[in-house]
């Protein structure tokens, strides 16, 4: 059947209804470079698109491989089929691709660890190192696979991040990674801390460096040594300590004077030798303290040597658990000269050690509560009325006089002990604009609070922001 229009007007109406393929008319490189950001499974599945697709997959220069795709909807009797099958097509793409291009190789092999056998790792790791790979991220979950010694000697490499299921980590031979900048290792137990130190003895370049979490083995020190150009470190995750059952780390010692960015979140080691950076501008201390660990002093000292080795930070942010141990630290604290922002988890009572930190961080400007004054259920009202906030001879803080400006509080109970510290900042903080209390937790009195927040500020002629208080 022909359909003939009288009007040329209705031909020109009909063809501006039908879609457009703008994608397909963009230039290969293009195409190539938006395949390069999908998983290599949808990259393929493109080429059956039309005839322009049929070959644009195998141009890619990032490959991006994950089982979970494969495994999804499959029924337990397909899954060693499956595994066959993921093999194969890892190996497919490794022969069709053109590998002098391939520039990124990512593989991520979870709860499937069959897909991950010793040999077709070997063999895929052998056809990419030597074709000049820049990227290479490996999660191999638990399975038990071996890294060739031809990964540690890679000269083109640049990006290194390793997962492996909580087993030791094992470097055969020396390592030497002279381009190398960004190193990742997930889930591995340090059994020798002269691994750490070939690490970075045998990369210049690395600006970059993740180990997470820190599980320790027949290690007695972290060494972060001839790290001359190392901007960003991170140190453990805080997420795993219930996972083993192995003697603290005894000493960490860390010597890299670019630091920029600082993050340990692992028990506190018994000493520590940190040289501080000039360049440091954030430093993240997540402390876990075991409760029968809090009477030994030794740990104070130690809480207070790593403080001192991120002195010159600009941004800092200190766990409850190290709040804890500062305080019962007899010795001066470290001055921090450079802290403009600082950020505290909510200790059982902070507030003494509190006032002793802000006495030694002249310009700060933002201090936020980020887990509020008090712990739910907090009783000690008479020590926090008479000791701390509005006790008498008590010094105020300088940077309370002349830099302190903004004040953030979260996880607002709504206590009168809050009040108090509110009162005590509205009245002492001469040059603070604003002061904001949000978060709500508080089961009663909301509007009651809110009221009599109000009215310390006008009092002091503050500004208060009730952000999520609903008062009004």
């Amino acid at each position: 059947m022909a359909f003939v229009f009288e009007d040329p007007g209705q031909m020109q109406e009909l063809n501006s209804k039908i879609p457009i393929d703008k994608i397909s008319s963009l230039p290969d490189e293009l195409l190539i470079n938006i395949l390069n950001f999908l998983p290599t499974k949808y990259a393929v599945i493109t080429s059956i698109l039309s005839r322009r697709w049929c070959y644009l997959f195998k141009e890619v220069t990032h490959l991006d491989f994950d089982d979970s795709l494969l495994f999804n909807n499959l029924c337990a009797l397909n899954r060693e089929k499956s595994c066959v099958s993921f093999r194969d097509f890892v190996f497919k793409m490794l022969d069709c691709l053109k590998l002098p291009n391939l520039t990124s190789f990512r593989i991520k092999c979870t709860l499937r660890c069959e897909c991950c056998v010793p040999e077709s790792v070997r063999l895929w790791l052998s056809a990419i190192i030597s074709k000049g790979i820049q990227e290479l991220d490996l999660c191999l979950g638990g399975a038990h696979v071996g890294f060739p010694p031809s990964l540690f000697t890679c000269k083109t490499l640049c990006i290194l991040k390793l997962t492996r299921g909580f087993t030791a980590l094992n470097i055969l031979g020396t390592v030497c990674l002279p381009c190398l900048k960004i190193l990742h290792l997930h889930q591995f137990i340090v059994v020798d801390y002269n691994l750490i130190k070939g690490i970075f003895s045998g990369c210049p370049l690395l600006q970059d460096f993740i180990m997470e979490p820190l599980i320790w083995y027949a290690a007695e020190i972290l060494p972060i040594f001839s790290a001359q150009s190392l901007r960003k470190l991170k140190l453990g995750d805080g997420k795993c300590l219930d996972f083993y059952d192995m003697e603290r780390i005894y000493a960490v010692e860390i010597m890299a004077p670019l630091l920029q960015s600082f993050h340990y979140a692992d028990k506190l080691a018994k000493s520590y030798i940190f040289v501080p950076s000039n360049y440091l501008v954030e430093a993240h201390l997540e402390i876990f303290i075991e409760p029968g660990d809090f009477e030994d002093s030794t740990l104070s000292r130690s809480a207070r040597d790593l403080i001192q080795g991120v002195s010159n930070a600009k941004r800092l942010f200190l766990s409850a658990d190290c709040i804890k141990a500062l305080t019962m630290l007899k010795d001066e604290l470290p001055i921090l000269r450079n802290l403009t922002t600082l950020k505290i988890g909510c200790s059982t009572n902070p507030h003494f050690t509190l006032l002793r930190l802000l006495r030694t961080a002249p310009n700060l400007e933002e201090l936020i509560f980020s887990e509020g004054l008090f712990q739910v259920g907090f009783k000690d009202k008479d020590t926090v009325q008479q000791n701390y906030w509005g006790g008498r001879g008590r010094v105020v803080p300088p940077c309370l006089k002349t830099r302190l400006k903004v004040i953030e509080i979260e996880h607002f109970l709504g206590l009168k002990e809050e009040l108090r510290i509110v009162e005590y900042f509205l009245s002492n903080g001469l040059v603070l604009e604003q002061l904001i209390i949000q978060k709500w937790v508080g089961r009663k009195g909301k509007f009651k609070i809110g009221k009599q927040l109000k009215r310390l500020a006008k009092r002091w002629n503050k500004t208060v922001n009730f952000n999520e208080l609903f008062l009004f």
